[in-house]
């Protein structure tokens, strides 16, 4: 097996030297005193901690009774000491077959916490960020300020027992804890408080994106407007010196923003696009840990999503249709039109004008790849959805002009439509073949997986009785064997990352695309996965 399980010792650094070469802050000095968050750090009005690391606010007490006298431990260590995490190893080593029902995380264990943290700056933000290196503004934020700041070292805290669940399941409990502890810090934060804005903001976009690696349906949609707003204010009065971060955090509402699209509309209003200013120029594009250099095709995706969702909310309303409906439907396939104009005509970026990402297992060309691949996928929820676009550049599949839409060379079947749309699939396949499983960007393939799944269609018996010459029948006869290697593809990909990502969402996004493949084999007539997924009841951010 070339991606094995989580290991317990690898993942807590059990059994390692940690006095040589093993500091996980690479701004701190190993011989500097660590500062756990107290109520110094704390000029919010939310619940601090008193002398002996308890909360003074009752209510939060009462709440989230979670022992926090590790953070006054003998003077605080002087380092980040996790030797008697071995008491996790060795419950889990002596464990029986069924460690995962039996083990019992032992009470004595004082410093899980201060695991937790060195296991999210060591582990989480590479496993969570396309690709990762000191230059990623991820970890720059977490690293500066995840001791000054209450919301993000509880949302690191959280994020990292999410990760651990499923070798040690009672972190499920600790997960959830910090979670809500979090989310109280940030609900009872002051919105113009400038003091920690960016750690804020961090956590903010954490806690709602990881929402679903508590609960796969949790899709935080009712905080998306609210975290927007947040980043469109700061934006707007930040100084020039601030401006990679104002991108940073743009950017990465951008990416939740196009992960929601297909599930709820989540249009700008002329409020916030007077507040995001025009477009930069593709020749300023920056990497971005969360989207690489795909920043402009994720905004086109997100409007890709958008349309897709009104335009099936207002189909799935009617029963008689009106002249109001006509008109709306005509407005949505202009619109389509233009998005796939701008699908067509997009320039990818110079790739030598954008600086290295400093990690050797993503490389530009590997994020190149993933940008391409997504403007493939805009292209097949358009053409799928809105048939008519495709019926006005239909010629036969030539790999050369995908981007290219040259007048029809004739009215094709609701069958010939369906091969070229398995072609464009196989197609952006093959792009993440290019890619190793090891690439960062494994973390932003999902959607493209599951959107490529749609098409991976067995063709109609009656194909076969076509004339030899014929392209449908031609097809037919050398595709085969390459859906069944796609399918398999796409099910090895996404069952590795469940793998290294051991998220219950994980496996609902692999679940979904069975059920899509499950429907089209069975015969079911224009299927979409997003059906799929409505019915089946497995929405989640995918991604």
């Amino acid at each position: 097996m070339p991606f094995p399980a989580l290991n317990a010792c690898d993942i807590l650094g059990l059994g390692e030297d940690h006095s040589v070469s093993q500091w996980p802050f690479p701004n701190l000095d190993p011989s500097e005193t660590i500062t756990i968050p107290d109520e110094t750090a704390f000029t919010d009005g939310s619940p601090v901690l008193d002398k002996t690391g308890q909360w003074n606010d009752q209510e939060t007490e009462a709440n989230h009774s979670i022992d926090m006298s590790w953070l006054r431990d003998q003077g605080q260590r002087s380092q980040t000491d996790l030797n008697t995490t071995t008491l996790l190893a060795e419950a889990y080593n002596t464990g029986t077959a069924d460690h995962h029902l039996s083990l019992k995380i032992p009470q004595q264990l004082s410093n899980l916490p201060t695991a937790l943290s060195d296991f999210f700056i060591r582990e989480v933000i590479p496993l969570y960020c396309a690709w990762d290196s000191q230059s990623n503004l991820m970890r720059v934020v977490a690293e500066n300020s995840w001791q000054s700041s209450k919301v993000l070292y509880h949302t690191m805290q959280s994020m990292s027992a999410a990760c651990l669940t499923s070798v040690f399941p009672e972190l499920s409990t600790t997960a959830i804890q910090e979670r809500l502890i979090a989310l109280q810090c940030l609900d009872e934060d002051d919105p113009t408080s400038a003091e920690y804005v960016e750690a804020k903001l961090l956590a903010t976009v954490l806690l709602c994106h990881t929402a679903s690696w508590h609960d796969p349906g949790n899709l935080a949609k009712e905080r998306y407007h609210m975290t927007q707003k947040r980043v469109l204010e700061w934006s707007s009065t930040s100084g020039t010196q601030s401006k990679p971060m104002v991108k940073f955090f743009q950017t990465a509402v951008d990416y939740w923003g196009m992960l929601l699209s297909f599930f709820t509309d989540v249009s700008r209003n002329s409020e916030s696009d007077t507040l995001f200013g025009p477009p930069e120029p593709s020749n300023q594009s920056v990497l971005h840990p969360f989207v690489g250099m795909a920043g402009e095709t994720v905004k086109t995706l997100t409007e890709v999503g958008n349309l897709v969702s009104q335009y099936r909310s207002r189909a799935s309303c009617i029963r008689f249709i009106t002249e109001d409906d006509m008109n709306f439907f005509k407005s949505k396939i202009r619109e389509a039109r233009c998005l796939e104009k701008r699908l067509l005509a997009y320039t990818p970026t110079d790739m030598s004008k954008i600086q290295d990402t400093g990690d050797p297992k993503t490389t530009l060309a590997h994020l190149a790849k993933i940008d391409e691949a997504y403007r493939c996928v805009g292209l097949l929820q358009l053409y799928r959805v809105f048939s008519d676009l495709l019926a006005e550049r239909y010629n036969p599949w030539d790999t050369n002009h995908i981007y290219s839409a040259r007048p029809p060379s004739k009215v094709p079947s609701k069958t010939e439509k369906d091969c070229w749309l398995t072609s464009l699939a196989l197609y952006t396949l093959d792009l993440l073949r290019d890619i190793p499983f090891e690439s960062r960007s494994r973390c932003i393939q999902p959607l493209i997986l599951v959107a490529i799944s749609g098409e991976l269609r067995r063709m109609s018996q009656d194909v076969t009785s076509l004339g030899a010459n014929d392209e449908e029948s031609r097809y037919i006869g050398q595709s085969i064997i390459e859906l069944a290697q796609a399918r398999n593809f796409v099910k090895s990909r996404l069952s590795a990352y469940a793998d290294v990502l051991p998220l219950r969402k994980v496996s609902n996004i692999l679940e979904l695309v069975t059920s899509i493949w499950s429907a089209l084999d069975e015969g079911e007539a224009d299927v979409y996965w997003l059906d799929i997924c409505t019915r089946k009841q497995l929405n989640t951010l995918i991604g």
